[in-house]
């Protein structure tokens, strides 16, 4: 190994490599904290974009949770009407039948009142034919 001699003028010159170091140390260190400052200002400006997001999010959940409470309750109220169409249609199908019924009813009478207009009739005619021939006969 080399000996070095220490001379004052090597040690001026290290001195001031060492100041220069020394002062381009204090600039970096300046400028990290400028960083240091900015990127504290980004976490904020993020953070805070967070919060609105998050509060954005959480609104719009609120509102797709109305949303769908009103759908059901349309729903709900569809589902009211239509049991109440059908109810209506029970009602009209009930009168229907009822309608049958009565329209049987109304037909045996009928036949039996055409049953007995025949049969009326034809001893009708037995009577004026047995009538017209009395009178022949007695003529």
């Amino acid at each position: 190994m080399k000996t070095v001699t220490w001379t004052d003028e090597k040690i001026d010159v290290l001195a001031e490599k060492v100041e220069v170091i020394d002062t381009k140390v204090d600039g970096l260190e300046v400028k990290v904290d400028a960083l240091d400052v900015r990127v504290g200002g980004l976490e904020k400006k993020v953070d805070a974009g967070f919060a609105r997001l998050e509060a954005r999010i959480d609104l719009e959940a609120v509102r797709t949770d109305e949303r769908f409470k009103a759908v059901g309750e349309r729903f709900d109220e569809v589902d009211r009407q239509f049991k109440v169409v059908d109810e209506r249609f029970d009602k009209v199908e009930n009168r229907f039948e009822r309608m049958e019924e009565k329209f049987a009813a109304l037909n045996r009478t009928l036949l039996q009142i055409a049953y007995g207009l025949v049969g009326t009739s034809i001893a009708g005619i037995v009577v004026l034919i047995g009538t017209a021939l009395t009178l022949i006969v007695t003529r």
